[in-house]
């Protein structure tokens, strides 16, 4: 076995002002530079008793805006806008709407959640506190919440919802009915609104709100819908402060939505308690929970210890029924020093055990804005019983960074958290939120983020961090947003311009379905809720016929395709091409199923499995190779053809109808399929038999890579062996039965016997946990070695003579 490795010479450069390459430049005025400030609260006698000591910059932004009395808490945009910048925010809003940049194909369309309500003043439109959630019977069905803006110069703020029914390419927008007296409620004020959806697919939303005039008792609510978000029923009171000698903070709503758990379809509220006397920087966190869909409610109780000071909770619920609360807490005297912390229940919300640090954290707070610094973002998978993943935004060896922990053990230990925005120092990053995939292999995490407006200015866009394989790996971040917001134009407060505490993004369920990240957007003149399809979801194995994630034992045989489909057991037959054609499996239409396609004399035949459609695509000729795979990164196979004479590569780039020829090989090479870099596109790629060469173009930045990596006679079996989202460069050698390896993760040379002389090799994920499988038939059998637990499928499936469609691309 010869192992060398070669850098070859750049083919060209390419700048794309959405990648994070385009911002290595230093900012010219460090982002701490003030723009423009607010006189802090000068007499604090008039707040609640709860909060006359508290640190304001403790309080959550929606506290603020319920406590505001004639801008003395909040300005308002219609006041504060105009002397913002030196620029000026209607020059800054042109400018930056001016330099709209094209987005990275797995971004879709940047969407408004609908208009504003007709009872908002136009001067006076101004929303923050974007949040979304997902229905898991019905993945199209997305309800989105936010802070509306008020009504008059001293009247109330409102809280808005968005209900989308396709996934977020369109939604429909109204003001919380029952909730303030505007929208027909008996409450003054409401703010900090969460949205959440049980497993039956009712709609929650819980907001906080003020019960008298004086804006002083805090009540927090929470209404649903049984319809799908059409109507909501009045909102019901959650926790009601008995006067103002406390203050409900920061509410946060979590269900059950876990069946056959004791607790299935509890809802559980949780929020931070200010008591009156209070000089702390924070207030220990209380809960209360709901076993009868919201109507009523258990007392309220601390999670922690009374005197903790803590701020920022994020309830989470288990697979087996476990309720994690984590949070942030100061320190005190006692226990100084700020960090992160999670309480466990194991019976749903009842009783907690005692306090687990996660990591110690250095508070950061972008200059200019106001953010939610004290305020992670939690979630949990479905498979595995004790993940918990969480985010936070901090100073992270004095540059800041939004890091990433994990607990694999129901928060008892976690990782060192690790930097997961690559932004450039010194350029404010915040409000991250996190969602995962069912099963907790794709991690998809929204932040704002200035890297692309760096310097005294209030200039943010979105971006997101993507990784595939549970956090052990991330990819470089990509953007979000065609267009920067202005934070000028949001409200202004003494810590700075104020777009909120947090933002949401709703977990993709399958591969087919895309994250939807929400946040607030100000590319219409003032602050509003948009929202953009993410595609996150790895590409799916290439023969995964029922979209479960995993590779299929599957046959071609005389034009017809038989399929065992792993999410069943169940066989299906299907009718499409001659016993003639080349098969040329691949999911061309983006619903992450493989769909049926083969390549006749120069003409494409494909069966798209999203709508039944038959496509007839004339591309190629007598000769040439199907190769298919995604090379623009939209998360659609691209029709290709490998030409073996001349070595030029040819396809159509689904994203656009572009089309594409690139010399890269010569007359006897192999091509391969697999993505080298990680970027979630397909690499040009070959082996050169002759010397046992790999040679493969990054589409990242267009480097060449030479591999000198097996012998003349090997297969030539490239796949994500190690689960980091890059192919490894590998072999099966027939002889022997060995396969050999390069991990991209670590470089390490990896050797196994999996097969004996005469077998042949059928790589796949057949267990869908993010990693290549050692397979091969013999005769009429599959052996297949699981990487998940290593345990062995044997399988009797078809002839020895058919083609085996996972093996559709090696060249054998």
């Amino acid at each position: 076995m010869k192992i060398r490795l070669s850098m070859l010479t750049m083919l060209g450069a390419v700048f794309l002002a959405a990648s994070v390459g385009g911002f290595a430049q230093q900012p010219s005025q460090p982002d701490s530079t003030p723009i423009r400030t607010k006189s802090p609260l000068s007499d604090r006698s008039r707040l609640p008793q709860a909060l006359q000591k508290v640190p304001l910059e403790h309080l959550s932004s929606g506290a603020l805006m319920l406590l505001d009395r004639d801008g003395d808490l909040v300005e308002w945009p219609a006041a504060s806008a105009a002397p913002a910048t030196g620029l000026g925010p209607s020059l800054e809003t042109a400018t930056a709407a001016a330099t709209a940049v094209a987005l990275d194909p797995r971004v879709g369309a940047n969407v408004r959640l609908g208009n504003d309500p007709i009872v908002l003043p136009p001067t006076l439109r101004a929303q923050a506190e974007p949040h979304i959630a997902r229905a898991l019977n019905n993945p199209n069905l997305l309800l989105a919440t936010f802070q509306e803006g008020r009504f008059t110069t001293a009247g109330a703020v409102d809280c808005g919802f968005s209900v989308s029914r396709n996934g977020g390419l369109s939604w429909s927008r109204a003001l919380i009915p029952g909730l303030t007296q505007t929208s027909g409620g008996p409450y003054f004020r409401a703010t900090d609104p969460v949205a959440a959806v049980n497993a039956g697919g009712l709609l929650y939303l819980c907001t906080l709100a003020a019960g008298e005039v004086n804006f002083a008792t805090g009540v927090v609510l929470v209404g649903r819908s049984i319809d799908s978000g059409a109507t909501f029923a009045a909102p019901r009171v959650a926790y009601r402060a008995p006067n103002n000698t406390v203050f409900p903070d920061k509410n946060w709503i979590a269900i059950n939505t876990f069946p056959g758990t004791p607790t299935f379809r509890r809802i559980v509220v949780t929020f931070t308690l200010f008591a009156s006397g209070s000089t702390a920087e924070g207030a220990p966190i209380a809960r209360t929970y709901s076993d009868d869909g919201g109507f009523t409610w258990s007392a309220a109780t601390f999670i922690h210890p009374a005197n903790t000071n803590a701020q920022g909770s994020q309830p989470v619920f288990l697979p087996n029924g476990k309720l994690a609360v984590v949070y942030w807490n100061f320190g005190s005297a006692m226990s100084p020093g700020e960090r992160l912390e999670v309480v466990v229940s194991n019976n749903g919300g009842v009783t907690f055990g005692a306090p687990i640090r996660i990591a110690n954290a250095i508070e950061y707070n972008p200059p200019n804005i106001r953010s939610g610094a004290f305020l992670p973002s939690a979630t949990a998978d479905r498979i595995n019983g004790n993940n918990l993943y969480v985010v936070y935004q901090a100073s992270f060896a004095g540059v800041p960074r939004i890091l990433f922990t994990k607990s694999t053990n129901a928060g008892t230990t976690w990782t060192a958290p690790v930097a997961i925005s690559d932004n450039i120092a010194n350029t404010a990053v915040f409000n991250p939120a996190i969602a995962t995939s069912s099963d907790g292999h794709t991690l998809s995490v929204a932040f704002y983020d200035k890297r692309a407006n760096p310097g005294p200015n209030a200039l943010v866009d979105m971006f997101l961090a993507l990784s595939a394989d549970g956090g052990v790996k991330w990819q470089p971040n990509i953007r979000l947003t065609s267009v920067s917001s202005n934070a000028a134009l949001a409200p202004l407060t003494a810590q700075g311009y104020m777009l909120g505490d947090y933002l949401g993004i709703a977990a993709p369920t399958t591969p087919n379905v895309r994250a939807v990240p929400v946040w607030i957007d100000t590319r219409t003149g003032n602050p509003d809720p948009f929202s953009a399809q993410a595609r996150v979801w790895r590409s799916p194995p290439t023969s995964d016929f029922d979209g479960d994630g995993k590779t299929d034992i599957s046959v071609f045989r005389n034009g017809t395709w038989y399929v065992l489909k792993s999410s069943n057991n169940a066989l299906m037959a299907v009718m499409f091409g001659t016993s003639s054609d080349k098969i040329a499996p691949a999911d061309y239409d983006g619903d992450g199923k493989t769909d049926f396609a083969v390549f006749r004399n120069g003409v494409w035949y494909i069966s798209q499995s999203s709508n039944g459609r038959l496509r007839a695509v004339n591309f190629g000729g007598t000769g040439d190779l199907p190769v298919p795979g995604d090379f623009d990164g939209d998360g659609k196979s691209d029709i290709a053809i490998f030409r073996p004479s001349t070595g030029y590569w040819f396809y159509i780039q689904s994203s656009n109808g572009a089309g594409a020829a690139l010399q890269f090989g010569i007359n006897g090479d192999v091509p391969l399929l697999g993505d080298f870099d990680g970027d979630s596109k397909a690499d040009l790629a070959v082996f050169r038999p002759a010397t046992a060469f790999w040679y493969y173009r990054r589409s990242r930045d267009g480097a060449l890579r030479s591999v000198h990596f097996g012998a003349n006679s090997d297969i030539p079996v490239p796949g994500d062996y190690d689960g980091d989202s890059l192919s490894d460069i590998a072999v099966f050698r027939p002889s022997t039965g060995f396969w050999y390896r390069l991990n991209s993760s670590n470089g390490a040379f990896m050797a196994a016997q999996w097969g004996v002389n005469g077998d042949k090799p059928v790589p796949g994920d057949y267990d869908n946990d993010g990693k290549t499988d050692l397979a091969i038939y013999r005769g009429a059998t599959w052996y297949v070695k699981r990487s998940a637990n290593n345990s062995y499928l044997i399988k009797d499936f078809g002839l020895g003579t058919d083609v085996h469609v996972p093996a559709a691309y090696l060249r054998q």
